[in-house]
């Protein structure tokens, strides 16, 4: 005669199951977080591609504004629009009217 003690049974079979979905859900954790830290790895390398550029296209248009405000050619540019070098500007009138568009009442 055979004795089977299915209590016994059930609680291993309960310890290994509960085991295997411990390491199923840990396993696609490690997953899960894998692919984010692959894709942020992706998208820093593609922003510091994108500032390269922009830092290149930056000492471009530094370098081309150089070439236009440099002295030599703005007086030349002077000289061709036939423009004269004011050597007491009046840039601030202390008028006292300063204000015409204001109505006193």
């Amino acid at each position: 005669m055979t004795i089977i003690k299915p209590n016994q049974d059930h609680k291993y079979l309960t310890f290994i199951i509960s085991i295997f979905i411990i390491i199923l859900i840990g396993s696609g954790y490690y997953i899960y977080q894998y692919n984010h830290l692959v894709d942020l790895r992706y998208k820093i390398d593609s922003s510091s591609r994108t500032l390269i550029k922009a830092q290149a296209d930056n000492a471009d248009l530094e370098n081309q504004f150089y070439q236009i405000t440099d002295s030599k050619r703005l007086k030349e540019l002077a000289v061709e629009e036939v423009l004269i070098l004011d050597r007491q500007p009046n840039y601030l009138n202390l008028k006292e009217d300063k204000w015409l568009s204001v109505s006193l009442r």
